[in-house]
């Protein structure tokens, strides 16, 4: 005002005394918003690092089973070219089998 006016304004007594209850009372509300946003913050903060911790438990699990995958499709592939193996065997037999038993039904028709 005394740049505008060229007159000073000084707050009276009353006004200075609401004024600072005012002031009280936006800082305890302030203050409150801020402790709730720090607990909520710690809160995010907790539930982070349990998620990371889980994450990391979850990995080395992961990481265990994918060998022991591995090991069984090995063990897997093992046993298919076996009975592929076996299988072949046996189809030959029958073969010469099938063979035996059409001479088998020529000498019986005779």
């Amino acid at each position: 005002l005394y740049e505008t006016e060229g007159r000073k304004h000084y707050a009276p007594p009353k006004s200075f005394l609401d004024f600072i209850s005012l002031f009280i009372s936006m800082y305890r509300e302030r203050s409150a918003h801020f402790a709730e946003m720090r607990r909520r913050l710690s809160n995010g903060l907790a539930k982070l690092h349990a998620a990371s911790r889980q994450v990391l438990d979850l990995q080395r699990k992961l990481s265990i089973e994918i060998q022991e995958v591995e090991v069984k499709s090995k063990n897997t592939d093992r046993v298919m070219s076996l009975v592929s193996a076996e299988t072949a065997a046996a189809d030959t037999e029958r073969h010469a089998a099938a063979g035996d038993e059409a001479k088998c039904a020529v000498i019986q028709s005779e």
